[in-house]
């Protein structure tokens, strides 16, 4: 999937970010005129979240808000674990250790 990405922002000579929790394989074809849009449906089609930060899209396939009181809302389609628990620990700034974890993905929706 980051690669379909990353080949839309180069011939669209756009910035991405695709953070670690993107993965999988996937065809998509493509008939939108602007980038915008074109991102847009590709990330609704595989359930990936997109935001503009000052003329640099990130993409995730976690939308995370962090709440005043130190809580967190999470969400997310078949998210592979290891790659989540990177990216927690990366947004929260926080170590989280774990032993080998199975290769399969979670949902999380809150």
């Amino acid at each position: 999937m980051a690669d379909v990405i990353y080949a839309l922002a180069d011939i669209c000579e756009e910035s991405v970010f695709v953070d670690e929790t993107v993965s999988g394989n996937v065809t998509f074809h493509f008939e939108d005129k602007d980038f915008e849009s074109a991102l847009s449906r590709f990330c609704d089609y595989c359930h990936l979240y997109v935001i503009n930060d000052n003329g640099v899209y990130r993409v995730s396939q976690v939308e995370l808000s962090v709440n005043d009181r130190k809580s967190i809302s999470l969400n997310g389609e078949n998210v592979m674990i290891e790659p989540l628990l990177n990216y927690l620990s990366r947004i929260t700034n926080t170590t989280i250790l774990y032993d080998t974890l199975p290769v399969a993905t979670i949902t999380i929706r809150v």
